[in-house]
């Protein structure tokens, strides 16, 4: 499933957009179909795209996976990538804001890449609640690779208009 997202509020301009700071939410779509873990946890992780004064741009997400859980979160515009890594604590998490060399993200396409990585990367106590290859934890968004090795990974493409 991809999310397309107007980030520009409607029908004003990319500018005036950045003047008042706008939030559009956009459920990122990690409503994992799980299938009754050990631990009950049918995970969750939702988020919103929110332009800062500056014209910036956060990404501020709820979700039910542990606290503790380390993400790495990821944007990918043209010609560039930037990362952030950020932990959930009770329930939310908080990316950015992200910029492109100190100045607003200019207009284009863009993918928001949230990676949880492998669980060995994981704090013990998340490791716990996640399995130590993520096998409490199914649904479309846990990859496997060639050697079984499982993580959590959602890419979600937007645009700036």
């Amino acid at each position: 499933m991809t999310a397309v997202a107007n980030t520009t509020c409607g029908t004003r301009s990319r500018i005036a957009a950045r003047l008042r700071p706008c939030a559009r939410w956009l459920v990122i779509g990690l409503a994992l179909a799980l299938g009754g873990p050990a631990f009950g946890l049918d995970a969750e992780v939702k988020g919103r795209f929110q332009f800062t004064g500056d014209g910036r741009l956060k990404v501020l997400g709820q979700t039910n996976l542990p606290s503790g859980l380390r993400l790495n979160i990821y944007l990918i515009g043209d010609g560039f990538r930037l990362r952030t890594i950020t932990t959930v604590e009770d329930g939310r998490y908080e990316a950015g804001p992200f910029g492109y060399l100190g100045e607003p993200l200019p207009s284009g396409q863009y993918t928001l890449r949230i990676d949880a990585g492998v669980a060995a990367g994981q704090p013990e106590d998340v490791r716990a609640a996640i399995g130590g290859n993520w096998e409490e934890i199914t649904g479309p968004y846990i990859v496997e690779d060639e050697a079984g090795v499982r993580s959590l990974v959602r890419e979600v493409e937007f645009s700036i208009q």
